[in-house]
């Protein structure tokens, strides 16, 4: 006769199971998100590495360009070389700050060369894609000089009275003022110039040259208002 063994229902026994597979569950949840977070980690760090090596060629591709534009000098011939390594660091780092630079020195020789559309169009590139204050306005001032060689003084003077604004640095900003104040001359709107070189001239802080410059124009905008 077979004896039946009746295992009671043990509760106690029950939970210390349960709990022991939530907690490997929850080991296993913590261990593949642990694993999840060291991939995600490891791949940003490759992407680092890569940016770092990409700033670096940047880096010193422009430099290599910018050494050979100043060993060119007045050489034409040599510049032009030199130009197309500026033009080959805008395509291989477009978005780096080589990129940015070569772009500066390109539209500056164009500047130069009166290419007066292709310079333009580099300038409103190095705009977008800069936040660096200092360039930002050395650029749009170079914007104004462009409107201003093609006759458009109205326009000058909105690009020099922005670039102004658009620097802190007072020696700057007031070198893109007196630009102002020379084209509203030309411009015979002589009453403006008097009021932005009045305005210069009760700073204390106004840097010598500066302050040369500024009185002599407003003693000629002075002279043409009253005549």
């Amino acid at each position: 006769m077979t004896k039946k063994i009746d295992l009671k229902h043990d509760p106690i026994r029950e939970y210390i199971v349960k709990a022991i597979s939530l907690t490997k569950e929850y080991q296993n949840r913590i261990f593949q998100i642990g694993i999840g977070i060291l991939v995600i980690l490891f791949v940003v760090y490759i992407l680092n590495v890569q940016a770092e090596q990409k700033q670096l060629n940047a880096t010193t591709s422009f430099g290599i360009a910018l050494n050979s534009y100043i060993e060119a000098g007045s050489d034409s011939l040599a510049k032009s070389l030199t130009l197309s390594k500026f033009q080959e660091v805008i395509d291989d780092f477009e978005n780096t700050e080589a990129g940015v630079y070569s772009k500066v020195y390109l539209a500056k020789e164009y500047f130069d060369n009166t290419d007066y559309d292709e310079a333009t169009s580099l300038c409103n590139d190095i705009i977008s894609s800069t936040d660096d204050d200092v360039l930002k306005s050395l650029i749009i001032n170079m914007l104004g000089n462009i409107a201003s060689n093609m006759g458009d003084i109205d326009e000058a003077i909105e690009y020099f009275l922005k670039a102004s604004r658009t620097v802190k640095v007072e020696a700057l900003s007031d070198n893109f003022k007196v630009n102002a104040v020379r084209a509203y001359i030309s411009n015979k709107q002589f009453d403006n110039a008097i009021n932005i070189a009045e305005a210069m001239l009760e700073r204390e802080n106004l840097k010598y040259t500066i302050k040369n410059e500024i009185e002599m124009l407003l003693t000629e905008a002075e002279f043409h208002s009253f005549n």
